[in-house]
């Protein structure tokens, strides 16, 4: 990539060398900095997502790996410059939680989903922390046609707060997004 390109990018870069994490941001010129290893306890790290709040003041990423024999979602929040402890999202390690994406509401607060296995498929579940506490909750969905494994999960929120979570599903030979 040439210095050119370079100084067009704005925002975040995300290097991942040997299931390592690394996160700094772009200065105007090209350069790196210190890059900082996000993904202290867990290894064979997947799926690394970032977001950050509306002013920019806190950034949020979201991974699943492998801490303590399990595959994990991990949560890490960079508050004041400094990254703050890993903290894991997931409460059954048993339903093989992973896919883990991030979006941030008008608030600031963390909105996460992932994907777990639930009644022997694997469903989405989402988690945000509002006033501190981290509360879960599982997409509900009525349809009378036949529901498959969840893949690739996508939160947003909207500008009023409200979490939009899409995600592929395998159904037969293909696929729907739900």
């Amino acid at each position: 990539m040439n210095a050119r390109r370079l100084k067009r990018l704005a925002g975040l870069v995300v290097v991942c060398a040997l299931g390592l994490t690394l996160a700094t941001p772009l200065a105007a010129e090209p350069s790196l900095g210190p890059l900082t290893v996000l993904s202290v306890r867990s290894k064979d790290n997947r799926s690394v997502a970032l977001a950050s709040t509306p002013v920019g003041n806190n950034l949020f990423a979201v991974w699943d790996g492998i801490v303590e024999g399990q595959r994990r979602v991990i949560f890490r929040e960079r508050l004041a410059g400094e990254w703050l402890p890993e903290m894991l999202l997931d409460s059954d390690p048993a339903a093989q939680p992973n896919s883990a994406c991030i979006a941030s509401d008008a608030a600031g607060n963390p909105w996460v989903a992932w994907r777990a296995r639930m009644d022997g498929r694997f469903q989405p579940v989402v988690a945000t922390r509002i006033g501190g506490r981290w509360i879960h909750w599982f997409p509900t969905e009525t349809t009378l046609w036949p529901k498959g494994d969840a893949e690739e999960v996508s939160i947003a929120v909207t500008d009023s707060g409200v979490p939009c979570v899409a995600w592929q599903e395998a159904i037969g030979a293909g696929y729907s997004v739900r």
